[in-house]
């Protein structure tokens, strides 16, 4: 079952690192890891899913917003909504990646460990 709370304290996490320049690349990551941490997930499926939707929730949020800034930049040369609709696919791939590896790296930071 997912923990909606870690979810979205996930997510808030990770958007929050992605706006700071040169590490914000890592915010998905780290995003995906604190949702996993802060739940103690007890299974790996269990990490993953919590790193997946991480990943996903912060993907499509992100791809939101670079579909809107090319859209209106893209907008000028004629092919804005092609722009701003790959920039949501590829946004949601990455983040779905991303908040995987998270995922792993907070399962293998709790251990498996069980909740208390």
């Amino acid at each position: 079952m997912v923990d909606w709370k870690n979810v979205i304290i996930g997510v808030v996490v990770a958007i929050i690192i992605s706006l700071i320049p040169v590490i914000g690349v890592l915010g998905m990551i780290i995003g995906g890891l604190v949702a996993v941490y802060l739940s103690k997930s007890k299974t790996i499926s269990d990490a993953l899913t919590l790193g997946a939707i991480v990943g996903l929730i912060t993907g499509i949020i992100g791809g939101i917003l670079a579909a809107v800034l090319l859209t209106a930049v893209g907008g000028a040369f004629g092919f804005g909504a092609a722009l701003g609709a790959v920039a949501i696919v590829v946004a949601v791939i990455v983040g779905i990646i991303l908040g995987l590896i998270g995922g792993l790296i907070g399962f293998a930071i709790v251990g498996g460990k069980k909740k208390k």
